[in-house]
């Protein structure tokens, strides 16, 4: 079966989701605490489908006409009956894999093709690997461009690392010894080697509007981070790159420990991510600045500007344009 093409507007994981319809309309979705799809509305407010499912994803019940997202967000093959998790084929009739658990040295006590531990109500298992690229990659390859190799390149000059992509998931290179490591943030390389080892799964995605991160991983705008890349002035020009937009959105993502700004915060205040980054661009050389402000300001030229050094704070602060040591959002 073919679908016709249809796009996520907003919204992911166990979250309302719009999607818009080859020919303009749009779907509500509303999902389960696991992210499977329960009730789609349409426009006018209409409930258009209305879907139960047994504890391991069978369909106990469905009316009208079913998403192509199914039980915790997963594509059904129509031909096989068979779910799509990432690199494993899930069969929800049989409550188990088809193919062995990648991580099964993890979980020795446990059948290797077992499902969420057994837990299907209160755990999902996406794909069982850590930091999944795979949307990324795909986004890439629809507007021609390598974001996932631009992301890749970044986090290994900033973590030390050598970084490969495997079925869509990022893993570090290990020799007799452990990782291999040549230089970096030893901040960085502690979050990035804990998150490829952890048991929680981070999917990487391409954001429509800005980057950010939530429920559903982290986010990343090429638009946006290309424009800070090219607004960076007398500084590494991965000061706010894809690399340290990772770590910055990571710390958002309920695997970061869910963290939200502070009500009110001012533009020229910190918050827990702009430090923790700071932490790591000291530990990277000074040429990486350190972020002196949250937010950015206004000036005359019509750009927003955001220092990186005292001079170019202490240059805005008395509304003159700074002459390094800054990144100019809007790139002009």
């Amino acid at each position: 079966m073919l679908y016709p093409s249809e796009y996520l507007t907003y919204g992911t994981g166990a979250s309302p989701a719009i999607v818009t319809k080859a020919d303009g309309s749009h779907e509500y979705h509303i999902t389960d605490h696991l992210g499977s799809p329960r009730v789609v509305l349409d426009d006018a407010k209409n409930v258009v489908m209305r879907k139960d499912y047994e504890p391991y994803g069978e369909i106990r019940a469905v009316t009208g006409e079913a998403p192509r997202q199914g039980y915790i967000g997963k594509e059904m093959d129509r031909e096989s009956d068979l779910a799509m998790h990432g690199v494993r084929a899930y069969s929800a009739s049989e409550g188990r894999f088809l193919s062995i658990d990648p991580l099964l040295e993890k979980y020795r006590g446990w059948s290797p093709y077992q499902y969420s531990l057994n837990e299907p109500t209160l755990l999902s298992d996406g794909n069982g690997f850590k930091v999944d690229v795979k949307d990324l990659s795909q986004a890439g390859a629809k507007d021609e461009k390598d974001y996932v190799g631009y992301l890749k390149m970044d986090l290994e000059s900033i973590t030390g690392l050598l970084l490969t992509v495997q079925d869509g998931q990022l893993q570090y290179i290990r020799d007799e010894n452990g990782p291999v490591v040549n230089g970096g943030s030893e901040t960085a390389r502690d979050i990035l080697i804990g998150l490829i080892d952890s048991e929680d799964i981070l999917e990487v995605r391409k954001a429509r509007i800005f980057s950010h991160g939530d429920g559903g991983g982290i986010w990343l705008n090429p638009n946006e981070i290309s424009r800070r890349i090219d607004g960076t002035v007398g500084l590494n020009p991965k000061t706010l790159g894809w690399g340290m937009t990772f770590f910055h959105e990571f710390k958002h993502t309920p695997i970061g420990g869910g963290f939200t700004h502070r009500e009110g915060i001012a533009y020229d205040d910190l918050d827990l991510p702009d430090i923790i980054g700071n932490q790591i661009r000291c530990e990277l050389g000074d040429d990486w600045g350190q972020r002196l402000w949250y937010g950015s300001k206004a000036m005359e030229d019509g750009n927003r500007y955001q220092p990186y050094t005292i001079e170019a704070r202490d240059a805005l602060n008395s509304n003159r344009i700074p002459s390094s040591g800054f990144i100019r959002i809007g790139g002009k």
